[in-house]
């Protein structure tokens, strides 16, 4: 592991410990365990030697007080299982509520939740151990809770059984679900916009390359003699118009909705990620309002 002097957040991490500290009080943990446990946080969802800029920027981006509870309770810590009870409980209630309606489980759904987040996981790890801080814990939280509702669901259809007089199985995919619902609820509407932004700045010609060879799955010579241009021409010009568009995606992520550094690659991310997103309905929408026919009243003026 790298150590945080190498990382050039050793005074940082400090910091930060201080601030969780001052949040939830003393919860047996010391700092070195907390620098771990953000430093393999880091080198997790980074290149394995980041650069000190890259793991600065990252960092940056953490909820790193809520990362000190969440790491108390991972290492087994009474006193913080007692305070993440404490300062969850109620919203979980309401969020079990919102999703179920009125019922007489609500409160043992919620203890049920609060109790796998204490069991270990496939690799022996507690549940809560797998929060890296990317979210707030709320947020996190409130997509474990989705996440829950919906095994409870599919275990009530197979078996119309209450959730308690079923084994308990092991969801292997349930973070992973977690952290694709997470990506979805947080950044979701601003990547959409990010998207339709990019897509925008792109002229008929540039629109109608990516859709024939991407979503028509059209030869690149194909559509080069459609275009009247060399294919190597096309090749290079496809090149600039992806380059451009990255570019483009990224400068409405950070300027226009303020994302840092890490926050932004997160969103890049996911949109290579999951199938979600998708590029070409954007750019296929936006065709198809370009070519649409400008709509005539009755009395035959053109409006649009």
């Amino acid at each position: 592991m790298i150590s945080p002097l190498e990382l050039g957040l050793y005074s940082l991490i400090r910091q930060a410990y201080s601030v969780g500290l001052a949040r939830h009080g003393e919860l047996d943990i010391s700092v070195e365990c907390f620098s771990d446990h953000i430093v393999s946080i880091i080198e997790k969802h980074n290149e394995p030697t980041p650069t000190q800029a890259a793991a600065l920027s990252f960092f940056k981006g953490l909820h790193t007080d809520d990362l000190y509870l969440a790491i108390a309770c991972a290492e087994s810590k009474g006193v913080a299982w007692s305070r993440i009870y404490d300062i969850y409980k109620e919203p979980i209630r309401h969020w079990v509520r919102s999703i179920y309606g009125p019922c007489d489980e609500i409160d043992e759904i919620a203890s049920d939740i609060m109790s796998d987040l204490f069991m270990p996981d496939g690799s022996g790890s507690s549940r809560i151990a797998s929060y890296d801080g990317r979210w707030s814990l709320a947020t996190w939280l409130h997509a474990v809770v989705k996440n829950r509702a919906l095994n409870y669901c599919k275990r009530r259809c197979n078996g119309d059984e209450p959730l308690d007089s079923l084994p308990y199985i092991v969801d292997g995919g349930a973070f992973d679900r977690i952290e694709a619902a997470l990506g979805v609820e947080l950044y979701g509407r601003l990547i959409w916009d990010a998207l339709d932004i990019a897509g925008r700045k792109l002229d008929d010609e540039e629109r109608s390359i990516l859709l024939m060879r991407y979503d028509e799955q059209m030869p690149a010579v194909e559509v080069a003699r459609k275009l009247g241009m060399h294919p190597s021409d096309l090749s290079r010009k496809t090149k600039r118009i992806q380059n451009r568009f990255g570019k483009s995606v990224r400068g409405v992520l950070a300027f226009k909705h303020g994302l840092p550094d890490a926050a932004v690659d997160e969103c890049i991310r996911e949109i290579r990620e999951t199938p979600y997103y998708s590029l070409l309905e954007v750019l296929k929408r936006q065709q198809a309002s370009v070519n649409e026919p400008a709509f005539r009243n009755d009395e035959g003026f053109q409006e649009g």
